[in-house]
This record gives C-alpha cells, sequence and structure tokens, in this order.
C-alpha cells in the first residue's frame, strides 16, 4: 500500500495563482504562510476592525518562544498596532507598515524609518485543483522595492525588490492550517 503525500503549494505557486478580489472586505482570522522571520507553527494573525473606522492588526503564538502575541486584540492600551489603510476606491488594495513593532532605540530602526516596513497588500484568492483560498497578497520590504536591512548578527545586507513576497490565508481556524515554509 502505497501513500500519497499532497503539499502545500509554494509561494511561486501562490504568487502565479492569484487573482485580486474583494469578497473578503479585510477582516478575519489568517494564517502567515511565508514569513521567513516567523517559524511558529501555531502562529495567527487577525485583522480586526471596520472599514469605515480602523483596521488593525495583531498576533498570536510568535516570537522566540511561539508563545508571544502583539496588537490591540491582546494590548488595547498598546503601541504596538499596524494598521491597514488606503482602501479606497476599489477595497481590494491597501497599504500597512509595521513600524510600531520596532523599538525607537533598536539598530533597525533608521531602516524602519526609511520605510523598510512598508508593505502593498491587495485582496484575493488562489485557486489549486478544485479549492478556492481567499488570501492576503504581500509585496517585500520597502513597499516591494527593497533596500538595507540587518541580518542577524547586526550585518548590514540588502534586501531586493519583490513585488509577491508572502500570503495570509483566510481561515475560521488559522490553527488548523499547517506552516509551509
Amino acid at each position: 500500500l502505497q501513500t500519497l503525500s499532497i503539499s502545500e503549494p509554494t509561494l511561486k505557486e501562490y504568487c502565479a495563482a492569484f487573482e485580486p478580489n474583494a469578497t473578503n472586505l479585510w477582516t478575519g482570522t489568517l494564517k502567515d504562510l511565508f514569513s521567513p522571520d516567523d517559524a511558529c507553527p501555531l502562529s495567527t494573525r487577525f485583522i480586526d476592525g471596520a472599514i469605515a473606522t480602523t483596521l488593525h492588526i495583531s498576533a498570536s503564538h510568535t516570537g522566540v518562544t511561539c508563545s508571544e502575541s502583539w496588537g490591540k486584540r491582546f494590548f488595547p492600551n498598546g503601541t504596538v498596532d499596524p494598521v491597514i489603510y488606503d482602501m479606497l476606491p476599489d477595497l481590494v488594495h491597501a497599504k500597512v507598515s509595521f513600524e510600531s513593532k520596532v523599538p525607537k532605540d533598536a539598530p533597525q530602526r533608521k531602516f524602519v524609518d526609511a520605510g523598510a516596513l512598508d508593505f502593498s497588500l491587495t485582496l484575493g484568492k488562489v485557486t489549486f485543483g478544485s479549492v478556492e483560498r481567499a488570501v492576503i497578497k504581500w509585496n517585500g520590504m520597502y513597499d516591494g522595492k527593497g533596500g538595507p536591512w540587518l541580518d542577524g548578527n547586526g550585518k548590514e545586507f540588502q534586501v531586493p525588490p519583490d513585488a509577491c513576497n508572502n500570503f495570509w490565508l483566510y481561515t475560521s481556524d488559522a490553527t488548523a492550517v499547517p506552516k509551509t515554509n
């Protein structure tokens, strides 16, 4: 008896299959599929709020121990608050900055202040076989243009431009979706 293994699609396959689509309207529970800086298998993202007001990004099961949380969902009075903006007029495209996650005295701060953690988002879907998945497509650092950053040893390197760098998958139970990176 032979067992077939079905692997999750790669980032390249997600990028090729992506179609913009405004069905989801942003809010929900999501699984971060391809972030290189998040190896936590149960890491979950949340987008809370209303399009007419403010959409806040939060996360759970992150960090070195995979037990950290951040964002307004968990710390309503905290300073970490990535906010989705510029959704109008089409509600498919938006922007976000993760500037609030980096302390003012961090070595990366000069790069963050220059836009390193600014991203463009596109709501949409991918279809693999007969399975359609609602997703958010992310471009790379510096709003997809690339630029300088620091590696784990504090050495500066150049992040390349990238129009399709990550996807967040909408799910009602994000912990049930396996990590794909």
